[in-house]
């Protein structure tokens, strides 16, 4: 059988490991983060998955097999190599010879090995989908593993990547990687030029040192230390300390003030490089599809109508970001289907929707439910922070057209643990998005609809399926024509935006704030953003 190989050279990562000085001084970041920082034993907490790790951190300690650059172009990380068969069926990926876990163990094909059976013994782990996909995954020899495919998947490799390699050495068997025990680490098993140490649950405070066993070499700055700042940190002040060398800047109203210090350089990214993907962010309004009123399409499409998404975009993201689109994509995207619903701003339409519905106005002003009389009452839930800002506009905009709405403003792990059992009615997110057509269409997908009270993760929390949708998917995944491809994604966007189970507010953009006085090299800073290895790399001290 004929082989299509993919060899590429690691580039300018590897200028970057190869000449990296060190300093002896910590490089300081400040994340202003919204997510259930759990970390264990070299992951997030067991419901995230070895796949989900969308953090600011973990890539620092748990390399994946490749990446992309900002163009696009597949990068080698622990994998130094990788050859696809003619009929895409058969992955070889070639480990690097000297790519070891930070206690000196080297990575082995049974490493990826255990990460299969991992998500065969606890497949909502599976967040790309790939199990399905996937016949086998056999070592060929200690540093050669190949992935056999029962069917074609066009994205395939671009999702696999995603995936890392957990320590076979250390864990033996993927029950004792799912064992509650290994919640109880305090250091990380690295794979990367980082390890975690001195950890403990509810830190805000991780601190990095090191990998001297990374394939790569030293890392120029030989420890890292990351405070978790709340979102609602006022970050000029905290970079006018000077104590910080880089803070994640998660509201677009500080960027003024930042602008105006001293010694502060703010860049704005579109998107974030993580691993394989490009990684938009995108804000917008879960709506649980199995509680009335919200199981009505014409329900949610009144909501549409009731939500002025230019007004949020302006308020809340501040010139910092654009429209999604109703299928999505953001609506700049040259994959948005054409002739998408819009849901312009109208009251009047939504207040028509609802009294399609049965709902009569009362006399102060509120709907009342068709049998019960009660008031139609709704809360929107969200977390501190820009997802708060946004909710508070939702919620008055929603009182506008006669729904009684209360805003929630809840703690992380309060606020996922409400949307995995379906403990909700309208949920504002801002959550990384990865430019991938298909993951686009997944992102809140589940194929069935689990009951109110029984636990899904992200993928499920809105609680709709629909089997001409999955059918579409299916086909996307594995169509090879690019215009067949688009053909279904733009078929899928319609069924979104039409039945809308969510709805797309903006993308906004990634702010980032360096301090001058501490960094040097940052004009490595207009192509790389944290925690790109080549900025990691690139950084240097004055």
């Amino acid at each position: 059988m004929m082989r299509k190989s993919v060899w590429i050279v690691v580039g300018l990562i590897v200028a970057c490991l190869g000449l990296a000085a060190e300093t002896s001084r910590p490089l300081v970041i400040g994340l202003t983060t919204t997510g259930p920082l759990l970390f264990v034993e070299g992951r997030l907490d067991k419901a995230a998955g070895p796949a989900l790790m969308m953090s600011c951190i973990t890539p620092l300690a748990h390399q994946r097999w490749a990446t992309v650059d900002p163009d696009g172009n597949f990068v080698p990380l622990l994998a130094e190599a990788w050859t696809i068969s003619q009929d895409g069926m058969k992955i070889t990926v070639y480990i690097r010879k000297n790519a070891r876990w930070s206690d000196g163990h080297p990575i082995v094909a049974n490493d990826m090995l255990l990460t299969f059976e991992v998500l065969k013994k606890e497949p909502v782990l599976d967040d790309w989908g790939l199990l399905p996909y996937i016949e086998n995954i056999i070592a060929l020899d200690e540093k050669t593993f190949e992935v056999r495919l029962n069917r074609p998947f066009f994205p395939f490799i671009q999702y696999f990547f995603e995936y890392f390699p957990i320590p076979s050495h250390i864990y033996k068997t993927a029950e004792n990687y799912l064992d509650p025990k290994t919640l109880e680490a305090s250091e990380t098993i690295s794979s990367g030029p980082y390890k975690i140490v001195g950890f403990a649950k509810g830190t805000t405070t991780i601190r990095m040192v090191a990998n001297e066993y990374y394939w790569g070499g030293p890392p120029p700055f030989p420890e890292v230390i990351i405070h978790l700042l709340s979102p609602d940190a006022f970050v000029p002040a905290l970079m006018a300390t000077g104590q910080y060398d880089i803070i994640e800047v998660s509201k677009p109203a500080q960027v003024a003030a930042l602008l105006g210090l001293p010694n502060v350089l703010v860049r704005t990214y579109d998107t974030r490089g993580f691993w394989i993907w490009n990684m938009g962010v995108w804000t917008g309004i879960l709506m649980n599809n199995a509680v009335f009123p919200l199981s009505e399409k014409q329900f949610r499409q009144a909501i549409a109508y009731a939500v002025d998404r230019g007004k949020i975009l302006e308020i809340a993201a501040m010139g910092y970001g654009e429209l999604s689109s109703m299928g999505f994509h953001p609506a700049r995207s040259p994959h948005v289907a054409p002739d998408l619903p819009t849901y312009p701003y109208n009251p009047d339409k939504a207040k028509e929707l609802i009294q399609g519905l049965g709902f009569t106005m009362g006399p102060d002003g509120i709907w009342r439910y068709p049998d019960s009389g009660k008031k139609l009452s709704l809360k929107v839930q969200a977390r501190a922070g820009e997802e708060t800002l946004v909710g508070s506009l939702v919620v008055e905009m929603l009182k506008a057209i006669g729904i009684d709405a209360t805003l929630e403003t809840l703690a992380s792990p309060v606020y996922v643990s409400n949307f995995n059992v379906g403990n909700f009615e309208l949920g504002v997110i801002k959550t990384g998005q990865p430019d991938i057509v298909d993951f686009l269409m997944m992102k809140f997908y589940w194929p069935t609809v689990v009951p109110l009270g029984e636990t899904i993760h992200y993928r499920g929390w809105i609680r709709w399926a629909d089997p001409h949708f999955g059918d579409l998917l299916e086909k996307y995944r594995a169509a090879s024509d690019p215009e067949e491809a688009q053909k279904l994604s733009y078929e899928m966007q319609r069924i979104i935006a039409e039945d809308l189970p969510f709805i797309g507010l903006y993308y906004g953009k990634y702010i980032w704030a360096y301090n001058t006085a501490t960094l040097a090299n940052l004009e490595i800073t207009a192509r790389y953003d944290w925690p790109r290895l080549e900025l990691v790399y690139g950084l240097r001290r004055p």
